[in-house]
């Protein structure tokens, strides 16, 4: 429903304005802030796959796999914050998930309002007209790399002799 989305809209709203606190935050608030940070995108990803199983999204799949991979760095970089390495904190939380979040959110979320906006029958009372998608800025972003930069060295074609 169009309220699912508010509340989804506001949600990753929150958690764009916790990462940018990660990365303003003192030092000895790095710890706590990373906590309340990876806690809430447990409960926004929980509630985004709940919309997803309601609306039957055929590219559930795909979607939460990035949650679990995204949720997986955070969790693997949680103990050394937690240890004082705030750097790293800042780095996963605020610098790497940015990047990932807005074109997270400008992909899988974009098609997932997109599907479960268009399954809402018009007649129904959820139905807003005044209810509109915006796309993410993301002219601050630098150029993607090209695919041949995101494999690994190991992958990487081999000259041929």
């Amino acid at each position: 429903m169009f309220s699912d989305i508010t509340q989804l809209n506001e949600s990753h709203r929150l958690l764009r304005q916790l990462s940018q606190q990660l990365r303003v935050c003192r030092d000895h608030e790095v710890s706590a802030t990373y906590a309340r940070l990876l806690d809430w995108m447990e409960q926004v990803f929980g509630t985004e796959q709940q919309l997803m199983e309601q609306h039957e999204f055929p590219a559930a799949q795909c979607h939460l796999e990035q949650h679990a991979r995204v949720l997986c760095a955070m969790h693997k970089a949680h103990s050394a914050v937690m240890r004082g390495d705030h750097a790293l904190g800042r780095h996963v939380g605020a610098t790497l998930l940015s990047g990932w979040f807005e074109l997270h959110n400008a992909t899988l979320d974009a098609a997932l309002t997109l599907w479960t906006c268009c399954r809402i029958s018009p007649a129904s009372q959820d139905f807003n007209h005044s209810t509109t998608w915006v796309a993410p800025d993301l002219s601050d972003h630098p150029p993607r790399p090209s695919p041949a930069l995101w494999r690994g060295p190991e992958r990487r074609a081999q000259p041929r002799l």
